[in-house]
């Protein structure tokens, strides 16, 4: 059998129970401990019930459903009925039949049942419904692949786990001078992208395996599942040589890939000795980064350190966009582009980065965008081509290599993308452009640990193994390279006083993996990471927390400095320490260090001690002073700011507020409560520097001015 045959007798297996009868298969089967005669489904509990130690006292569940255009993964105490399940295998029946009748690909019937199998279990023989349907035939079929391509009946490791980093992403995306700025940013970042799924794509097909054998991939890593004969070994050798002398033709030292790889059997996959497996991870990880300690050859150093002229070199000239005065230029409206940032500005329009259909071949087109390893990337179809990749929705007649990609953005009216100056423009009160970064707390932790037994004699039916990491990488990848579209199309959260509607003013430039990085009006910005911030805690179970920093900048600073300021914010946020000298993270770093408060502390609909209630309170009496004085409202707000600002220093400041509010021309009640309230807050902490934080985004948000009047965010607030 081969893969495709492999698909279609689990496809069988499933809909009709016929009984598996490839012997690499029912193997792979056994590992997984499910029944090869005839599949038992069950309600998909959520993979976060068991993470970090902890099984909660209700047990959460995943609501069966197909992945959409929707918000999938929300958690349930609700399983589903006999009738619902009925329903949903009478549809998946009909959907695989139909598919077969198509005699379809690999690609095709991974991908149909990715999207149909993501949400339901198959039980196994130890009563284990954490794992979806889908990730158990994708490791299935890889396990089997791998069993039948290799080797000697002595072969004591028969796998080999495979880890791919591409560095200097970031850097790449963020380090670009340009007037079409957020265009180029989303271009960049949806060309590294593409380019990871090219290269991705391009090993496991030399390698005569698919998409089933990729565990993972998200912020550039990846891991894969591979055959440990010595040929797959060497291939990985020369296939990282190969690209990354493709990247110092193309990129000079900004782009670099490095391959590490270690051999492995199914006691480490599947075994109950969580040592063997944290080994597992550990010695790749060294053996990563020992990688990217030995970069290059001899000859490739040599050649970096010789610096010859290209064809079109011009003494003191560089690239107006990425600044390489190193390769071939072309004068373009009296600016000087290297080639890939001329494909790239001819690739980065509305237009393009809305699609979802892209073709790889070997075929170079106008306006095509050079990949690795003489691929060629283009939005037109090519008289011949290699392989398709598409995001959106599924189609299921297409035979392609499907992938989600965060990839919202807002529009003008003209249907053109909004740049840095529009988005600013769009804020409330002060136009100024937010900068969003955020990731998840000790992922690494939870990866490697997070399903670790209490006891080290203790058997932990829910135990790291291949199958339940690959399970919660997917169920990550799911949240931050998919639904967060959704979330920027169906905010929630505002600062109080914003009114809104449609999707946020905002772009995506980067979501993979765990990391997020969006551009757009700075009050959108907060709102977003509370979003953010609910959703994944109910998407998690309240198992994994996140830390955030976002930035307010006027929308020319350098978009270089606005990615390293507001990631210094996002680091602060993760390393405020408690009484007990432990870093408490899950935290918002908001304009400044200073302002690092927990998620909690700013905007909780429920709560009352915290930046909201107190906006709420300064905004009461913003609107009393309006009803009833021609006084100044900034010009208050700027006072009650000196004082609680300087009140460390000097407390005379208490006095200078009791004494601002008594001349306030308020009713007395107002005047009473708002007073006690005020005092009590500039005398107590957190208080006192929650109710500056509250004035200071009043201020942000009843002030229009131009972007000269008040001073950049540059790690220092207001």
């Amino acid at each position: 059998m081969n893969t495709t045959e492999r698909l279609i007798a689990c496809g069988n297996w499933l809909t009709n129970h016929t009984p598996i009868s490839d012997p690499y298969l029912k193997k792979a089967l056994a590992y997984l401990k499910l029944d090869t005669t005839k599949p038992t489904w069950a309600p998909l509990e959520s993979i976060f019930n068991y993470l970090n130690q902890s099984q909660t006292t209700s047990t959460y569940y995943n609501h069966l459903e197909r992945i959409s255009s929707k918000f999938n993964g929300s958690l349930t105490e609700t399983k589903y009925t006999a009738t619902e399940l009925s329903s949903f295998l009478s549809d998946f029946e009909h959907g695989f039949k139909k598919l077969l009748a198509t005699k379809p690909t690999s690609r095709q019937l991974l991908n149909f049942y990715e999207s149909e199998l993501s949400f339901i279990a198959l039980e196994t023989t130890d009563n284990i419904t954490d794992i979806s349907a889908y990730q158990l035939i994708k490791t299935c079929v890889a396990l089997a692949d791998i069993l039948a391509t290799n080797l000697s009946a002595t072969e004591t490791k028969p796998f080999r786990l495979v880890a791919l980093d591409v560095s200097g992403i970031q850097a790449y995306i963020y380090g670009i001078n340009t007037s079409k700025a957020l265009v180029g940013l989303r271009a960049r970042s949806l060309y590294l992208d593409l380019m990871v799924e090219v290269l991705l794509t391009d090993l496991l097909t030399n390698l005569a395996y698919s998409r089933a054998n990729l565990l993972y991939v998200g912020g550039g890593r990846a891991y894969l599942l591979v055959d440990n004969r010595q040929a797959t070994q060497e291939f990985l050798k020369k296939f990282e040589a190969r690209t990354n002398q493709w990247f110092v033709e193309n990129f000079n030292i900004q782009l670099y890939i490095a391959i590490a790889s270690v051999a492995c059997d199914n006691d480490d996959l599947h075994g109950n000795n969580y040592e063997r497996y944290r080994s597992l991870f550990t010695n790749i990880t060294k053996a990563l980064s020992k990688r990217k300690l030995h970069r290059y050859s001899a000859k490739q150093l040599a050649d970096l350190n010789q610096f010859k002229h290209s064809v079109n070199y011009q003494e003191g000239r560089e690239c107006s966009v990425c600044r390489r005065s190193d390769t071939n230029l072309t004068t373009i409206d009296e600016r000087d582009l290297c080639t890939i940032c001329l494909a790239l500005e001819r690739f980065g329009n509305t237009k393009n980065l809305a699609a979802n259909l892209f073709y790889v071949s070997k075929t170079k087109l106008p306006n095509s965008l050079p990949m690795p390893n003489n691929y060629y990337l283009s939005l037109k179809v090519p008289t011949e081509f290699s392989f398709i990749l598409y995001t959106g929705d599924y189609q299921p007649t297409l035979d392609g290599v499907h992938f989600f990609n965060g990839n919202y953005f807002a529009k003008t009216a003209a249907n053109e993308v909004k740049e840095l100056t529009e988005l600013a423009q769009s804020s409330q009160g002060i136009k100024r452009l937010g900068v969003l970064r955020c990731d998840i707390d000790n992922l690494g932790t939870a990866f490697v640990q997070g399903f670790k037994p209490k006891l080290a004699a203790q058997l932990n039916p829910h135990r790291p193994t291949l199958e339940r990491i690959a399970m919660l990488s997917f169920e990550l990848s799911l949240f931050f390279k998919k639904n967060i579209n959704y979330l920027l199309n169906h905010p929630k959260h505002y600062l109080p006083g914003v009114s809104r509607t449609g999707g946020r003013e905002a772009m995506i430039i980067y979501s993979g993996g765990d990391d997020v990085f969006i551009v757009g009006a700075w009050d959108e910005m907060v709102g977003l990471a509370l979003d953010i911030k609910d959703h994944l805690s109910s998407y998690t179970n309240h198992r994994l927390n996140i830390s955030a920093g976002i930035g307010l900048f006027n929308a020319h600073y350098p978009l270089a400095a606005m990615a390293e300021l507001t990631g210094d914010l996002e680091d602060y946020a993760k390393s405020v320490v408690n009484q007990n000298g432990v870093q408490t993270k899950n935290r918002l770093a908001l304009f400044e260090p200073k302002f690092t408060v927990a998620w909690d502390e700013l905007l909780t609909a429920t709560a009352t001690n915290n930046v909201q209630a107190k906006m709420a309170t300064l905004q009461a009496l913003l609107a009393e002073q309006t009803n009833t004085s021609s006084g100044d409202n900034t010009s208050l707000l700027y006072k009650l700011l000196t004082y609680f600002r300087n009140v460390k220093n000097d407390k005379i400041n208490i006095a200078r507020l009791a004494y601002t509010i008594g001349r306030l021309n308020l009713s007395e009640k107002l005047k009473n409560d708002l007073g006690l309230k005020l005092l009590q807050w500039i005398e107590t902490s957190p208080n006192q520097l929650q109710t500056e934080l509250a004035i200071v985004l009043l201020v942000y948000l009843n002030r229009e001015v131009t972007s000269s009047q008040l001073p950049l965010t540059k790690v220092r607030g207001l």
